[in-house]
């Protein structure tokens, strides 16, 4: 394998991710609003604090991954 091919196959998971990340989000968005009947406003609350609470945890408690939970 060259060295292009690697930085190619490098470049493509994180792609792939972003996109499957936006495509569950405006699934769950859509399903929350539409198919459930919630309208916009309370989906668009409640997925901001789904994605609200694992931030501050890391804001409030900046361990690296694996570290011990008690100093």
């Amino acid at each position: 394998m060259t060295t292009a091919e690697t930085q190619q196959d490098r470049a493509v998971a994180p792609a792939l991710a972003a996109e499957t990340t936006f495509a569950l989000g405006t699934a769950a968005g859509y399903l929350l609003a539409v198919t459930l009947h919630l309208g916009y406003l309370e989906p668009g609350l409640l997925l901001a604090a789904v994605v609200a609470v694992p931030a501050l945890a890391r804001v409030r408690a900046p361990r690296g991954p694996g570290a011990p939970l008690a100093d």
